[in-house]
């Protein structure tokens, strides 16, 4: 016989072709007889003998350390034999895929922008790689007590960084960075210089989705604000009246 990549005849084949191959497509598919273990990803266009060195092909294991132990053995970023992880590969890793991606074990906390990180170790200090937290707070907590502008502590921010922040890029800009182009003008406009902390309009505790625009400078006086706005229909005295009529603090 011809074929030779397997040997079908040295392998003893079936001379039925159509069990392992595939009429129906062009070419000498072989959709069927290998469904013990895609041949997709990395696996994709593996020559036969790499992984069926003897013969009969039917016998050998699926299991991944059949073929990866020396891979394993060798992996120190992070050590996977110190640190007594699975040798079934694809408990974290995804053969479907080109190459050794990761894509399924830390989606508990997603490796993007700031944390886009090759060490491990930068965050999993000790051997065991699932005892460690995906609260902000577990890494970031000095972050958070060394910020002063604004100062997170005193005035009661979240731990919860992503609250506020974006991991992509980078922690700028925050969410409420760009205040001028997504909420209000206080960078600029009637409001650039006019304020000195957050908690200046923002006055609930933990809740910077609230504001206030009437319990500072010229706008805390209910009738002088009622004076001015005596033509306005349905003029209300309240923060977010005056923000529905003035998104951009001009009068």
């Amino acid at each position: 016989m011809a074929t030779t990549e397997p040997d079908h005849g040295a392998a003893g084949f079936s001379m039925e072709c159509t069990e392992c191959h595939d009429v129906n497509t062009i070419g000498w598919s072989v959709p069927g007889f290998h469904s013990a273990f895609p041949l997709t990803g990395n696996h994709d266009g593996s020559a036969c003998v790499e992984c069926h060195t003897s013969m009969p092909y039917d016998n050998i294991s699926s299991e991944c350390n059949s073929c990866h132990t020396d891979d394993f053995l060798a992996t120190t970023e992070p050590d996977h034999n110190a640190s007594g992880y699975s040798m079934a590969c694809t408990d974290c890793h995804d053969p479907n895929t080109i190459g050794w991606n990761i894509p399924g074990f830390h989606s508990m906390f997603h490796l993007t922008g700031v944390h886009d990180v090759a060490d491990c170790n930068a965050c999993h200090t000790s051997a065991d790689y699932t005892q460690i937290s995906s609260e902000c707070a577990s890494c970031h907590i000095d972050d958070f007590n060394n910020t002063t502008d604004p100062n997170h502590a005193d005035q009661g921010f979240s731990t919860e960084c992503t609250l506020c922040h974006s991991l992509d890029p980078g922690w700028t800009p925050a969410g409420f960075t760009d205040h001028d182009g997504q909420c209000f003008p206080i960078y600029s406009g009637n409001h650039q210089g006019e304020w000195n902390t957050c908690i200046d309009c923002h006055t609930t505790p933990n809740n910077y989705t609230l504001f206030s625009c009437i319990d500072c400078h010229e706008h805390d006086d209910p009738n002088d604000l009622a004076d001015e706005h005596d033509e306005v229909n349905g003029y209300v005295y309240q923060s977010t009246a005056c923000y529905n009529c003035h998104p951009d603090g001009s009068e």
